[in-house]
Parts: structure tokens; C-alpha cells; sequence
């Protein structure tokens, strides 16, 4: 008897314990954060050196032009297409069905 009671309460008093628990270490992280200023005025960012590299071999490739230059046309056509054609529109079903 004494360990269903026991239970009963501790099933409501331990969720109940665990929120109180997480509701002040919250509190406590905000209230103990310092505020994080940052003065950049003197500082200059470190110029990072740019690697040159050769061109690659397919770069000046006939065939990868030519493939290049089919993509940017393929692309701008599907750019300038209509996908509202209105006879392609699916017929309307407005059937009485009964039984």
C-alpha cells in the first residue's frame, strides 16, 4: 500500500523536480553570461596568399566548349518555356455517380 503511494507521488514529483531543475540552470547560464564585446578598431584581417594554379587540360577542350556551350542553350530554353500549355490539362471529371 505504502509503495503504490510512494510510486504515485514520485511519478508526479520527479517529472515536476526535473522542469524546476532545468527552469533554474537556465536562468542561471543567462543570468551568468557576460556580455561579449568585441573592439575590432585596430585590427586588420591577415591577407591570405592566393595560390595560382595551371589551367586544366580540359579547360581549352573542343569537345568540353561545345558541351558547355549546349548546357547554357538547353538551359536558357527551359528558361523560356511555358509549362502552363493549357490543352495539356487533364479533362474535368465533374461525373454524378449514384448507386
Amino acid at each position: 500500500m505504502i509503495k503504490k503511494i510512494l510510486g504515485k507521488v514520485l511519478m508526479v514529483l520527479l517529472p515536476v523536480f526535473i522542469l524546476l531543475l532545468a527552469v533554474f540552470l537556465v536562468a542561471g547560464i543567462k543570468r551568468g553570461l557576460p556580455e561579449m564585446r568585441v573592439d575590432f578598431s585596430g585590427k586588420t584581417p591577415t591577407p591570405t596568399p592566393q595560390e595560382v594554379l595551371p589551367p586544366s587540360r580540359w579547360a581549352t577542350d573542343s569537345a568540353v566548349l561545345e558541351i558547355e556551350k549546349n548546357i547554357q542553350a538547353l538551359s536558357q530554353d527551359l528558361q523560356s518555356v511555358d509549362l502552363k500549355e493549357f490543352p495539356l490539362s487533364p479533362p474535368v471529371l465533374d461525373m454524378k455517380i449514384s448507386f
